[in-house]
């Protein structure tokens, strides 16, 4: 008798490395969570993770998942892999079998380079207008283009517009809001001085690119140059236009484009960094390298020219990749172990005394070592939850 090779999987990953939060489904806001293989979008609205479509398998490597929006239909879902062809998908109530309730189908997909993962093609950082009218996306070197959205007959990509560059990486791109034409911010560092590794003593460029739709052409702007060796970078719902936090080791630096605005805030810690945010109309959190959630405010120009702002404690959770805030009341924390979904309790407003308290004493996040800012950290998780309740986790394997 012959031995026969039998393979099965009995349960697929859930080590979610990408997701992106929008109204995909009618009626609803929905979360979208992605494997490097896999597509599964979820309904938080009652506090539990529900599936609402069954997983959606890819014969690609997901690289970055982004949420298009639209005004008069569910929004889309752009997926970029190593296939080399960005690709739109929509949901579908019609199309659903097995788990949930409805299916993600393909409804563009355009070839843009070779397939593989080269860090010259546009194919590891995407970033969508709030408007929905225009994509940008970007390689780790040097190349990006800019998609202008097309909506009839179906929805579509244009011709992609070259972005002229120079020899640069691309350390983090974002959609600026309040703009009238749209406009993404991008986090920079020369190429020369990259390969040099002098970063940190020469300091970091903050570019930014729109599209005019009149010249069918996608800008590049000046590029503004800061000290220090920035590595975050999050585009910020109100307060001005084109307003970006930019994350460095031990502080933030709140500008917009034209740089009438430019304000530091120091964070807890000396030796912290920002490694996710989410920015709303009502909310705007950064977490650090630590676990720490701080509340990010910034208020409108006074007739001098300055703009109020404040960066507190709110919260600690276990470190993120990603943060995202729902419609409905929770916020969704992604990151290497579980994902989690918790509830607010308040927006940490209700006293200005409680909102602006540092850390319980003890806990200062200047470790000079590994071992102290493990300790520093797990002292942390061990700190009941001031503002968010835990509702629901979905396991990680």
């Amino acid at each position: 008798m012959s031995p026969h090779l039998y393979h099965l999987t009995l349960s697929p990953s859930t080590n979610y490395t990408h997701s992106a939060t929008g109204r995909f489904t009618p009626g609803q806001a929905s979360l979208a969570l992605a494997t490097e293989t896999h597509i599964r979008l979820f309904s938080v609205s009652e506090g539990e993770f529900a599936p609402i479509t069954p997983r959606l398998a890819l014969c690609a490597t997901i690289t970055a998942l982004c949420t298009v929006p639209r005004t008069d239909h569910p929004d889309l879902l752009l997926v970029l892999s190593d296939s080399g062809n960005p690709t739109l998908l929509e949901y579908s109530a019609a199309e659903g079998t097995g788990t949930g309730t409805g299916q993600l189908v393909a409804v563009a997909a355009e070839p843009l380079c070779r397939s593989g993962v080269r860090r010259s093609s546009p194919q590891q950082y995407a970033a969508a207008d709030p408007s929905g009218h225009a994509l940008l996306l970007a390689a780790v070197q040097t190349a990006a283009c800019m998609y202008q959205m097309q909506y009839a007959p179906n929805a579509t990509l244009g011709s992609p517009l070259e972005a002229a560059r120079p020899e640069c990486i691309t350390l983090a791109l974002e959609a600026c809001h309040n703009t009238a034409y749209p406009t993404f911010a991008t986090l920079e560092v020369p190429l020369a001085q990259a390969q040099a590794q002098a970063q940190a003593r020469l300091g970091t460029s903050l570019a930014f690119y729109s599209l005019e739709p009149n010249l069918h052409t996608a800008v590049r702007g000046n590029a503004r140059h800061f000290h220090g060796a920035a590595s975050f970078l999050l585009g910020l719902q109100g307060g001005g236009n084109c307003l970006v936090a930019l994350g460095f080791p031990g502080h933030v630096v709140v500008t917009d484009m034209q740089g009438d605005v430019t304000i530091e805030l120091p964070l807890p810690g000396r030796n912290d960094t920002v490694v996710c945010g989410v920015s709303t109309g009502r909310i705007t959190l950064l977490q650090t390298s630590v676990g720490e959630l701080l509340r990010l405010d910034v208020g409108e120009r006074d007739a001098r020219g300055v703009a109020p702002a404040s960066l507190r404690h709110f919260d600690t959770l276990p470190v993120c990749s990603a943060l995202h805030v729902m419609g409905s009341g929770y916020l969704v924390a992604v990151g290497e172990g579980d994902v989690q979904l918790l509830q607010f309790e308040s927006l940490g407003t209700e006293g200005e005394g409680e909102g602006a308290s540092p850390p319980p004493s003890g806990l200062a996040t200047s470790a000079a070592n590994a071992t102290e800012a493990r300790l520093a950290t797990e002292a942390r998780l061990r700190v009941p939850l001031a503002h968010l309740s835990l509702t629901d986790t979905l396991a990680s394997l």
